[in-house]
């Protein structure tokens, strides 16, 4: 087992962490609209959309606002766009997209659906201040994620999920 460990530690121990966590991240996507289809993924993609454009009239809201009213812990925010982001994709899965599970088990669209999906979400991520100051957007991947192409990202990730949800391609 420590040879396993090791192997390992040589494999990674130059490739920067950033790396490795967007190859996870990528895996698991796939995985998910591999298994679930891309509806799945699409519903991701606007939840997390949604969420991130609705949180910040949170502190000016009326049930909500007197949360943020005193100095919010660093918790409070990614934590109440998480549960927001939560919400809206159950909504979201179970209402609209829910008959449209037709498109799992091809992994080229899976690995596409993902890549969109990983592009909406560190465009995302660069753009809200509650997430940026959790973690910030590593700076390999930071260049590409600037303001200017922010809109890009969004854009071009649902246009692509939107494409591969319409029709059969492959």
């Amino acid at each position: 087992m420590s040879v396993w460990f090791e192997w390992l530690g040589q494999v990674t121990g130059s490739t920067p962490i950033e790396v490795i966590a967007l190859i996870g991240a990528f895996l698991i996507l796939s995985a998910w609209a591999f298994s679930s289809g891309t509806a799945t993924l699409g519903a991701f993609s606007s939840s997390l959309l949604i969420s991130a454009l609705s949180i910040s009239y949170f502190p000016g809201t009326l049930l909500i606002g007197g949360l943020y009213n005193p100095a919010p812990s660093a918790w409070l925010s990614p934590g109440a766009l998480f549960v927001l982001c939560a919400i809206i994709f159950f909504l979201l899965t179970r209402r609209i997209f829910s008959d449209d599970a037709y498109d799992n088990g091809n992994p080229i669209v899976s690995a596409i659906a993902a890549l969109a999906t990983m592009g909406i979400m560190l465009a995302i991520w660069a753009r809200t201040p509650a997430l940026l100051d959790l973690y910030a957007i590593p700076s390999l991947v930071a260049p590409y994620f600037m303001p200017a192409y922010t809109l890009l990202w969004i854009v071009g990730g649902l246009v692509a999920l939107a494409m591969f949800r319409q029709t059969r391609f492959w």
